[in-house]
């Protein structure tokens, strides 16, 4: 689904950042720079998704795509969100869009970074838009960062 709404949607002069923990997703254009995370293996050091989502401005992208949102990272991408990267596309897996929310928000509080309890729920606020899928039932709702 990813690789179809880049085809369609993303004109081929724009630098994409295509983000995964395993290379799942395909996408045949000529400005795409891949990043994958690895585990600790041999001594070499493990590289999160964290890590990749914070080097990637570095590479000046028009825009970001991250595979699946799985934990802290969640918090990093609100805070790309919120220095103008709104170019970024991402999936988090759940039965529901309320439970996809909560799950995201649950990702946000993983992150570790100390926030003061009542600015906890800023960090998340969710511009709300859901648009089903009949064909393929699923849902889609649109995240901004605060």
């Amino acid at each position: 689904m990813i690789a179809s709404i880049v085809r369609r949607f993303i004109p081929d002069h724009e630098r994409i950042v295509l983000i995964e923990d395993t290379a799942e997703i395909q996408i045949q254009k000529p400005n795409v720079v891949r990043f994958e995370a690895w585990r600790e293996q041999n001594g070499v050091p493990a590289v999160t998704i964290r890590d990749l989502l914070k080097s990637t401005l570095r590479h000046r992208p028009n825009r970001i795509i991250l595979g699946e949102i799985r934990g802290g990272e969640a918090f990093d991408l609100l805070q790309l969100l919120n220095t103008g990267h709104s170019g970024t596309i991402s999936t988090v897996h759940a039965n529901s869009v309320a439970q996809g929310i909560s799950r995201f928000t649950t990702c946000v509080l993983q992150s570790g970074v100390d926030t003061v309890p009542r600015h906890r729920g800023e960090h998340c606020r969710f511009a709300q838009h859901h648009y089903p899928d009949r064909a393929t039932a699923r849902n889609e709702v649109r995240i901004r960062g605060s």
